[in-house]
């Protein structure tokens, strides 16, 4: 399992805060860079592959589309996922 160092921990650290200090500004800034300089410094730290990424980022994309096409139809706020009484409601599906 890899482990940050202190310097590793402080960037992600400080891109995380800028991300969290831009939404609580705008609640719709766009912080895809942002995102993305996190995931390449833990892409970076697990020392993976182009291979590796590439399948790490199918499945998060793939995750993505099909919260986009479930999730809406759910009326629960946690996660998104169903409450046992909203189940009949719901089609989200279990991840």
């Amino acid at each position: 399992m890899a482990i940050a160092d202190k310097s590793e921990q402080r960037k992600i650290s400080d891109l995380v805060k800028q991300i969290l200090a831009a939404k609580k500004r705008t609640p719709e800034a766009d912080t895809t860079a942002l995102d993305r300089e996190i995931d390449r410094l833990v892409y970076q730290l697990y020392d993976l592959t182009p291979e590796e990424i590439a399948f790490v980022e199918a499945f998060v994309n793939l995750r993505a589309i099909m919260y986009q096409q479930f999730a809406p139809n759910c009326t629960s706020s946690l996660h998104r996922k169903c409450a046992s009484d909203l189940q009949p409601k719901c089609t989200t599906p279990s991840w």
